[in-house]
Order: C-alpha cells, then structure tokens, then sequence
C-alpha cells in the first residue's frame, strides 16, 4: 500500500499560530462559516431519524455522500456550525449532495444504535443513488463500520482522521506531537477508551474497567470489556483480513501528528483497494480549520487541499461506477433463457387475469400478451436454483428464496430493492422445493427491508400498493402450461 505525503504549504508562522490555539481548544477555533450557494434542508429518513440534506448550486450526477460526522458517538450533531460548514464545502467541492444522519448519541443510545442509523440512512439513499460514504474522527471509524456491514451498497469510502481502535492499542499515541491530544500517552490511551465505554453505554467509566483495557492490549487473554471494544463494529482495525477485502475504494486521510495515525497506516495496509494521505505537521481533524478562527485569519491551505482530494476520489469513484454499470447492462442475448420442462404438479403465481382472454398488468394499462408471455418465461426459476434447498424436508427456506431471487436477477442486490415490473414469480411446489409460505415469508423481509419505517404488515401493503411487485394469484400446471411456461427447451 503506497502511502502519500503531502507536505504543509502553509507558513511556518501559520502553523505556529494553529498550533499555539488549539492548546486552549474550544469549539470557537472551528469552522463556523457554510458555503452560500449550497442550501440546507432536513428530511426524514424513517421513525424518529432524520438527515440534513446539503444540496450544491450545481449537481453532477446520482451520486449522493453519506456523511457521518465525528465526536466521539456522544456530542455533536450535523446542525453544529462547523459541520454545517465541513458538509457545505464538500458539497460544493464535489459537487454532489451531501446527507449528514443524526444518529444517535451514546450513552443514551449505546452500540450498535449509530450503526443501526447509519445503516437505515444507507438503504434509505440506496434505493435511488450511488453512496459515497465519509466521515469525521468517531464518524469516520463509523463510516468504516457502515461500509465493512454493507459493502456491496456503497461504491467508496472516505475516512478523516478516522478513530478505527476504542482501545487506543497503536504506538502513535507515544510520539506526543498532536497539540490537540499532548497528554502523557497512556493518559491519552485512557481519554479514548473512556469514550470507547461510553459508547457502550457506560455513563460514567470507572477507572478500573479503564486501566483493564489499557493493560489489554498486551494480553493475550483480553477481559470482556476488552472484547467488546474489539469488536470490529465499534473498532474496525480489528475487522478479519477477508472482509476487510471486500470493501470498494478507499481513501484515508490522517494529520502526520495525530495520535491516530497508525491507525489508519495499518487499516489502510490491509484493504485491497485503499489510498492513505498523510499531511504532514497536521493535527487531529486539521481540515476543519480553514478559517483561522483564533489566529487572526490565518487560513489553513491544507484544510482546502484535502477537501480537494476527497473531491477527486469522489468523482474517480463515481465515474468507475458508472462505467462498471454500463458494462453489465443486460442486453437482449444476456437475458436468462427460459428453463427445461418442470414435472407434473408445479404450482405457479401468475399475473392478476380479468378473462381468459387477456392479462393485465396490475395499475397498468393492457400490455400485449405475448410481452406478457415473454416476460413470464424471463423469470421462471432455472431448475438448478433448486440446489439451494436445505431443510430436512427438501423445502426452500425463506433465506434461500431471497437467495434465489438474488441470483436470477428478480432481486436486485445493489439496490436492495424488488425490480419493479411485471415479472411473474414461479413457484415450485412438488419437488422444485419451494414452498408458498416460505415465499410470502421471504417478500415480507424485502418489505421490511425496504420500509424499516413501518410495521412488517403496513410495509407489505406498501409493497403492493406501490406496484413494487405484481399482485399474483395461484394458477395450475395446465394454465401454466396454456401460458408458454412449460415444455420450452
């Protein structure tokens, strides 16, 4: 993994006077000022959760930024000025929207609740977007989190100054040259832990729950608490090497002189497709000083060029997914073809029919017949699938139908999300192994999937009242066969 250096182009007595700040910190030396041309609205994303959307004067494609902002998984929240700032400048950089969650806030809420929101903020953007997923400190180790639970519904990753170990385990805590975090190391060790157990929930850490993990890290029998922390949820540097390498591509961006620096040199070793840039003489979350709140003015240049390459990765990674998606369009000769002759006895759904005549499209207009046909054949089932069955009584298991559907196109991985059209879902009843309630079973946990907002039963009628999926109805082998769907080879 190459690692790159980006020397500090600001003045020497700029740095000085960042620096001579930040060792009486407040919240008043961070940005306060948000880009003027990008407007800011809140929308809801399901239950109490809620988002601030950042939208640019000028929007380049479908590519939408999830941002997860920092503090520890206990302060802060999207609507803090210097976030409000940091989302606006992205926006406009990159020129694509911004969505900053307001997760939820440990100890109240402890572990996994901010992943819980991250990840409902994911399927929610996901139904209609690519996401690339950002943040900040804490945020960026949640972002991590996000990404390593669901790699297949991002297409990058972008971790500032990301925290990715509770237990404060790596040797950069030794070098003391953070002006932000320049206590004795193991105190700095215990600052983060304390904020690990909160995140777990513990209002108040005792010391001795603190001291256990510190003296942990050179254990070889780690205590519970320990365990917890590693957790590759609440630290990904602890993630195992093979999901690790499942992750899209990555950037982390870390300060030369932060405390978490070899955090992010060694996460940034072990993922396949990863870009690490350390800015030197940089300090924790550097690039949210460009104002020089604090120092008379004195504007941060590296604060803007790291804005400017996350910018870049955005527009790389975006362009790569769209390129990788127009190489996989199906085209007419892809198409799956229909399946071999199926025994006596099968059972199939069937589109809704008001005569024998004709079969309508439900909400739709009459669609020709032999569209229709088509269509019927494209989504019968290859016999093979049948493979998939596992329980003792040969029946397909409702996590196998999903399975199923995955494989053969009806269910769209990337988007988690039912193709809406008039496919015509097959099933297999005697000896196809696939049994009508595991079906029923299986759309519901889609519903859910889509609608987390809403009850299992109020999500599948939204389900069908959308026209998500055709309303069906059991139709018999000699229907099935009258309709084409049998005895094609």
């Amino acid at each position: 993994m190459p690692v790159e250096r980006v020397d500090s182009t600001s003045p020497p007595a700029v740095l000085r006077a960042h620096e001579e700040a930040l060792v009486n910190f407040s919240e008043q030396l961070l940005d306060h000022e948000a880009v003027e041309s990008v407007a800011f609205d809140d929308i809801a994303i399901g239950g109490s959760l809620a988002a601030t959307r950042a939208t640019p004067a000028t929007v380049e494609d479908s590519t939408i930024i999830l941002f997860l902002h920092g503090g520890s998984y206990a302060h802060y929240s999207p609507k803090d000025p210097w976030y409000a700032s940091l989302t606006s400048r992205l926006a406009h950089s990159t020129r694509r929207v911004v969505v900053s969650p307001s997760y939820r806030l440990a100890p109240a809420h402890p572990f996994p609740a901010a992943l819980d929101d991250a990840l409902a903020t994911l399927r929610y953007l996901r139904r209609t977007s690519r996401v690339v997923v950002c943040g900040d400190s804490a945020g960026g180790g949640l972002a991590m989190a996000l990404a390593l639970s669901a790699p297949k519904d991002i297409v990058g990753v972008v971790a500032l100054s990301g925290l990715f170990d509770l237990t404060a385990s790596t040797g950069s805590y030794d070098k003391r040259v953070d002006p932000l975090f320049s206590d004795a190391p193991d105190e700095e060790r215990r600052s983060t832990i304390r904020d690990g157990l909160t995140y777990l929930g513990h209002r108040e850490p005792r010391a001795k729950d603190v001291n256990s993990v510190l003296t942990a890290a050179w254990c070889c029998y780690p205590p519970k608490l320990t365990k917890l922390l590693r957790d590759w949820r609440c630290s990904p540097l602890f993630a195992p090497l093979d999901l690790l390498q499942k992750l899209p591509s990555t950037l982390l961006v870390v300060g030369a002189h932060e405390v978490l620096l070899d955090e992010s040199l060694q996460l940034g070793g072990a993922i396949k497709d990863c870009r690490v840039v350390v800015f030197e003489d940089m300090w924790h979350d550097f690039f949210l000083y460009s104002e020089g709140r604090g120092c008379d003015g004195k504007k941060l240049d590296e604060a803007r060029h790291c804005i400017d390459i996350v910018s870049k990765f955005v527009a790389d990674t975006s362009a790569a997914a769209a390129a990788r998606r127009a190489a996989v369009a199906p085209t007419k000769e892809s198409l799956p073809q229909p399946a071999s002759p199926i025994g006596d006895g099968g059972v199939f759904l069937t589109g809704v029919q008001d005569s024998p005549e004709r079969v309508l499209s439900p909400g739709r207009e009459q669609t020709p017949e032999d569209v229709m046909i088509a269509r019927r054949r494209a989504a019968l089932l290859p016999r093979c699938y049948v493979a998939y069955a596992s329980s003792s009584d040969g029946r397909m298991t409702a996590s196998n139908w999903t399975t199923l559907l995955t494989v053969s196109g009806v269910f769209e991985a990337e988007r988690v999300k039912v193709l809406k059209a008039d496919l015509i879902f097959s099933v297999l009843a005697r000896d196809g192994a696939l049994g009508y309630r595991a079906f029923r079973q299986a759309l519901r946990q889609v519903a859910v999937t889509l609608y987390p907002e809403l009850g299992e039963g109020d999500a599948f009628r939204r389900l069908v009242e959308e026209d998500v999926l055709p309303r069906a109805t059991l139709a018999s082998e000699e229907e099935a066969r009258d309709a084409g769907l049998l005895g094609v080879s």
